[in-house]
């Protein structure tokens, strides 16, 4: 190993499979890019896991917690001992390209002013396709953190630049379980640019006994509100009952309001105008987003048309081109077969 660690591969393991376990850890062992060091978190497994040769690799470094933590506090353990300029997040039971660390230090290098980087990836096991989410411009990302973490980085496939870290005291926040990863995208983002390599450079494995499949719900996690409720607060933005009731549920959902969400989103334009938090024009463009899918899920007319009785006329212009986009989007389904019902 040099003397010199580019790259610390940070992995958490707690009863993972033996046969994905092993089949993670080779994906890095092979990795075309040799300057690294592989700090494996066993968080109180239940049994030893780490039988195979692989693990007699003198790049490996196995630290055993005294009981189980959760993958945050194991990550952080990693953080405190990793000596590598980048930081490469693995999860135990996803497979990395051979390419994926040499690319990743190979872009760092060329952009300094990239703080994380992830990667678009392939999902395997219970789903099989690949996934492109292209994150060009920070500032725009920005504005879609405040409405959740979708679309975003995927943890592991992200190399972080330690630097960033350490100089902005940003760990994992261990009390939200599943959306640490989603916090820490909302803390770098304000000091640097967060983006996806626009390569596959991820194996991700679906599996019924994954943490993000256990807590996945239709509506925001209490852990996802936590995060959005911190950014709301930092533009200045107190919530009543009502809407902080009304965000906790899947904005599209019948249960929403279009009438309160619009007022919502009024209420956020306003803030930023206050206080510019955020590229107004940026976040004008999210607002519209938002708003055009709040609009395309409206199932009752009885429901649009009390939205529509509530708006002005330029916004009801709006609305129309909207329900004309999804009257397109109906034909268009029904041509291939499927059927859209619309009460």
């Amino acid at each position: 190993m040099n003397a010199e660690i580019l790259v610390s591969v940070i992995m958490c393991v707690y009863n993972t499979k033996s046969e994905y376990l092993n089949e993670a850890v080779q994906s890095i062992l092979t990795q075309t890019h040799k300057n690294f060091e592989f700090l494996i978190v066993d968080d109180a497994s239940k049994c030893d896991l780490f039988t195979s040769d692989l693990y007699t690799d003198n790049r490996i470094k196995i630290i055993r917690l005294p009981k189980n933590f959760g993958p945050g506090y194991a990550r952080n353990k990693a953080l405190e001992v990793a000596k590598g300029k980048y930081i490469a997040i693995m999860d135990s039971d996803d497979i990395s390209y051979p390419q994926r660390l040499k690319t990743q230090v190979e872009f760092m290098e060329t952009h300094p002013d990239v703080v994380a980087c992830g990667s678009f990836f392939k999902y395997f096991g219970e789903k099989d396709y690949e996934v492109k989410r292209v994150i060009d411009d920070n500032e725009y990302y920005r504005c879609c953190l405040l409405f959740g973490n979708v679309p975003t980085l995927l943890n592991p496939s992200v190399m972080l630049r330690r630097s960033a870290l350490i100089e902005n005291g940003i760990v994992y926040d261990t009390t939200l379980r599943k959306a640490e990863d989603y916090k820490m995208w909302v803390q770098l983002s304000r000091i640097g640019i967060c983006t996806n390599i626009k390569q596959i450079l991820l194996k991700y494995r679906v599996h019924g006994s994954q943490i993000s499949t256990a807590l996945r719900t239709k509506d925001v996690s209490d852990y996802d509100f936590a995060v959005m409720t911190q950014q709301y607060q930092d533009m200045g933005i107190t919530l009543s009952e009502g809407e902080a009731a009304m965000l906790k549920k899947d904005y599209k959902s019948p249960a929403v309001s279009p009438v309160e969400y619009k007022k919502w989103l009024q209420k956020l334009l306003a803030a930023n105008q206050n206080g510019l938090y955020y590229d107004p024009q940026k976040l004008q463009k999210r607002v519209a987003q938002q708003w055009e899918s709040k609009v395309l899920n409206i199932k009752s007319i009885k429901e649009l048309k009390t939205l529509l009785k509530s708006l002005s006329k330029k916004e009801k212009q709006t609305v129309c081109k909207i329900e004309l986009k999804r009257i397109k989007n109906i034909f268009s389904k029904q041509k291939n077969g499927e059927i859209t019902v619309y009460e």
